[in-house]
């Protein structure tokens, strides 16, 4: 998916642009934290001891992975619930 975004780093980073996409998806579901607690809520459930960055490279992170693989992932994800043969799902036929 962030390949067809074009939105996979050029180099090697740390973080890389996958790790991107779940720190925005972290951000949407924890609002009221700040960038750095929810990186460190990221990196809590790993084995491994993750650095934590400063708050410029969780901007540029942020900036680095853009909007496209976010909507790209919306688009495949999203979709009706129910289907039309379920009960009260649908609004008139």
């Amino acid at each position: 998916m962030l390949d067809e975004c074009g939105a996979r780093e050029r180099r090697l980073r740390s973080p890389p642009s996958r790790v991107g996409v779940y720190f925005v998806l972290a951000l949407g579901l924890f609002r009221h934290l700040g960038a750095g607690l929810v990186w460190g809520k990221l990196g809590a459930g790993l084995v491994a001891w993750v650095p934590q960055p400063s708050e410029k490279a969780l901007r540029d992170l942020r900036r680095r992975v853009g909007v496209a693989p976010l909507r790209r992932l919306f688009d495949v994800l999203a979709g009706p619930l129910g289907q039309p043969s379920t009960p009260g799902v649908r609004y008139r036929r």
